[in-house]
């Protein structure tokens, strides 16, 4: 066995750590540490054929989804969370105004508390169809 190669291997794990510490603080910066996908797809679902949507909307839906995570977890959803949480959003793909749908839904998914089998599962249910 080569050394340089197990080395190498050390220098990937640690920058994946480094990553996945970074991906963990953006997801509790967002609040969706405590988001299951069922609670994005029952979000998502009001949204209707829409292709951008504006910032009060944003928060609109992002207080219906923290309702329901506060109903099946009391305490865990701070009251500003829908703002900071659009805030952040709207950081990352605010394009005149406005935050295109399949962005919003791909973030939400993605940086949700749920199993990778359970966000392929919404991307191949909701997404596709």
């Amino acid at each position: 066995m080569d050394l340089d190669s197990i080395e190498a291997l050390n220098e990937v794990q640690t920058s994946v750590y480094r990553a996945a510490l970074k991906l963990q603080s953006v997801q509790r910066l967002t609040h969706l540490h405590v988001v299951s996908v069922r609670h994005v797809t029952a979000t998502l679902r009001s949204i209707g054929g829409a292709r951008d949507i504006s910032k009060q909307e944003v928060v609109q839906l992002l207080n219906r989804m923290f309702v329901g995570v506060s109903q099946e977890m009391p305490g865990r959803v701070s009251v500003e969370a829908p703002e900071e949480m659009s805030s952040a959003i709207f950081t990352l793909f605010d394009k005149d105004g406005s935050v295109d749908v399949d962005s919003l839904q791909t973030f939400l998914v993605a940086m949700c508390a749920d199993s990778n089998c359970n966000k392929l599962y919404f991307h191949l249910c909701f997404i596709i169809h």
